[in-house]
């Protein structure tokens, strides 16, 4: 069971959470999923920290704001975007992931900003991305 998520739900705002150790490493468990149409929301100030899979994951969602969080050794990556536009990535800790820090996957016109010149960032299959250090 993840520990925070959000299905067709939008404009809410997720902040000051501890969503660390849900599952093992390498079962499906993510500290945060945001899921299908869930639109415009802020995700701040959290930890997710030692998840099985993904710290903080948005899939098939638009325009939210992933800023000022912790996600820190999980199975997978620390932040990861699929089928999601218009994000904003700011300020984040993702160190020591089995996986990548940041994986962009099928998602366009998203701003990653403020990153540490350690983390890996990977995008895939994606066009017109603003990354800055």
């Amino acid at each position: 069971m993840e520990g925070i998520s959000l299905f067709n739900s939008s404009v809410n705002t997720i902040s000051g959470n501890i969503a660390s150790s849900n599952g093992k490493i390498g079962t499906d468990p993510n500290g945060i999923g945001i899921y299908k149409n869930s639109d415009n929301n802020l995700i701040t100030g959290n930890t997710a920290n030692s998840n099985g899979n993904k710290g903080i994951a948005i899939d098939e969602s638009y325009w939210n704001t992933i800023n000022d969080n912790t996600a820190n050794s999980n199975g997978r990556e620390g932040v990861y975007l699929r089928y999601s536009n218009f994000t904003v990535i700011r300020n984040n800790s993702v160190k020591s992931n089995t996986g990548h820090g940041i994986l962009l996957q099928d998602s366009n016109n998203n701003n990653i900003t403020e990153i540490t010149p350690q983390i890996l960032l990977v995008i895939l299959k994606d066009f017109n991305h603003a990354v800055s250090v």
